[in-house]
């Protein structure tokens, strides 16, 4: 990708910030000085696509980096971030180091993020410095899902992630793995980047000799409690590795406790959560748990199809559906299973989010306000005619938004953004202009799926031409 500046919607993208083997996050900015970062991800990937496009956007946690809206290509998709100043913690760290106090608030949230993930079955498998994001006030945000996977039994199978923070059953083992154990494995190793401002291991492969190098380990620039927390971690055998709550249990973090996790945010099965907290039969030297987390968790039959007063349960799950590709009813027939699935995280993390958008919670608590990026509005002038069309087809919402996504991004200029984003827009570049459509696919009551697209008077052509591709390839319904 060219290093010249390029526009999309009032984003000016140019400086590259980094770049690694599956994406590019590049420098982006507004009119009003307003700073942004924009990930920019292969969608030849259809695993990248999935974590940084549908899961990662969905997950809102005060130590998370938020995804603020998803435009998509033809080769690429956007994703675009708050910029958050100080950049990663590793190059911070590479600079200056971390006061005492602030180096236990960043592992605190560390610890709080993560617990958040694995109790919704979610693994991220690439934690390390580079992904972690520091903001002002020594906030930090966890980021860069690509790796992640939803793991509602625990395991996971393949290398990923990188060799100096992966765990040595992650590196090694040829079978599937306890993916959140192996999370903590990074946990510890950041833990002890923060504290030394090195890596506890180096030049690590297939061989390394894990228990001598930990035997070895120089932990005398940590405080006792981080020592123990971070030796713990550093269990070649994974049963003995503690939970993030647990970690969170010592008393270092005991005078400001983290948020607790609300037992509504949890996917994992009572009996998959049991396994794990019991399995760790370590201690902290006798450290009184003085945060009590508790997590009564309701039975997965409770996520159903019900509507609540601001959320329109059919409508969230045909945007739900369409993101994943798949008709409305199979998606209705995976959350009435009664095990933990993709289906039912994703409604779940849906109904959340909107909730506390709705609410402003996640905005006032972590005491920032992240502007909404709203691709689909149109400029709201009194003399801007809007011209409407609506289609109706006998067939699923989810069949309609994949034929127009493939007709619109087989073509160039085009950029069309997510089922998921809160005003879904196409937009067509032509040079330093660019025209709008706004567009919504629902599925109906009676098995048909319904398209409304708007526009002003200017771009009414490429309307109509989206509808006869749609009438081409469906049934007309009146």
């Amino acid at each position: 990708m060219s290093d010249e500046p390029f526009n999309i919607q009032e984003f000016l993208i140019d400086t590259t910030i980094s770049k690694s083997s599956t994406s590019l996050i590049k420098h982006a900015s507004k009119k009003d000085k307003s700073q942004y970062a924009v990930k920019i991800i292969s969608q030849k990937n259809p695993r990248q696509r999935f974590n940084n496009a549908i899961l990662h956007p969905l997950i809102i946690h005060p130590n998370v980096a938020e995804t603020i809206d998803i435009v998509e290509t033809g080769g690429f998709i956007y994703q675009f971030m708050p910029y958050y100043e100080y950049g990663d913690l590793l190059h911070f760290l590479r600079k200056k180091e971390l006061p005492p106090h602030l180096q236990i608030k960043v592992c605190e949230q560390l610890l709080s993020a993560v617990e958040s993930l694995h109790a919704l079955g979610i693994c991220h498998r690439d934690i390390k410095p580079e992904n972690i994001l520091l903001g002002k006030h020594a906030v930090i945000r966890l980021s860069d899902f690509g790796s992640a996977s939803l793991a509602f039994d625990g395991n996971v199978t393949g290398r990923v992630g990188s060799f100096e923070y992966s765990s040595p059953e992650a590196i090694r083992s040829m079978q599937p793995y306890d993916g959140f154990k192996s999370d903590m494995w990074s946990v510890g190793v950041v833990f002890y980047v923060i504290f030394a401002r090195r890596q506890p291991f180096s030049n690590i492969n297939m061989d390394f000799d894990y228990q001598s190098a930990i035997n070895n380990l120089d932990c005398s620039m940590m405080p006792k409690p981080i020592e123990e927390i971070v030796k713990s971690l550093l269990s070649i055998d994974p049963n003995s590795r503690p939970t993030a709550t647990e970690c969170l249990s010592s008393d270092i973090f005991s005078k400001n406790p983290t948020q607790q996790v609300d037992s509504q945010n949890s996917i994992l099965a009572p009996q998959n959560l049991n396994r794990q907290q019991n399995n760790y039969n370590g201690n902290f030297n006798g450290t009184v748990a003085a945060r009590k987390t508790k997590r009564i968790r309701p039975p997965l039959s409770s996520i159903k199809l019900h509507a609540d007063n601001k959320i329109d349960a059919n409508q969230v799950i045909s945007k739900l559906s369409q993101a994943l590709e798949m008709p409305i009813n199979d998606f209705k027939n995976k959350i009435r299973e009664s095990d933990a699935n993709t289906e039912k995280l994703l409604l779940l993390l849906y109904n959340r989010r909107s909730f506390d958008m709705a609410n402003h919670n996640f905005y006032e608590n972590s005491g920032e306000r992240i502007e909404r990026r709203r691709f689909a509005q149109l400029p709201e002038h009194s003399n801007v005619q809007l011209v409407r069309k609506v289609g109706h087809y006998q067939t699923s919402a989810s069949s309609v938004y994949s034929t127009m996504h493939a007709f619109l991004l087989q073509k160039k200029n085009f950029l069309i953004s997510t089922p998921l984003s809160d005003s879904p827009a196409i937009i067509l570049k032509n040079g330093p202009q660019e025209a709008r459509i706004g567009f919504q696919v629902v599925d109906g009551d009676d098995g048909r799926a319904m398209i409304m697209l708007w526009t002003n008077i200017e771009t009414v052509s490429i309307m109509s031409n989206i509808l006869k591709a749609l009438d081409q390839c469906f049934p007309v319904q009146s």
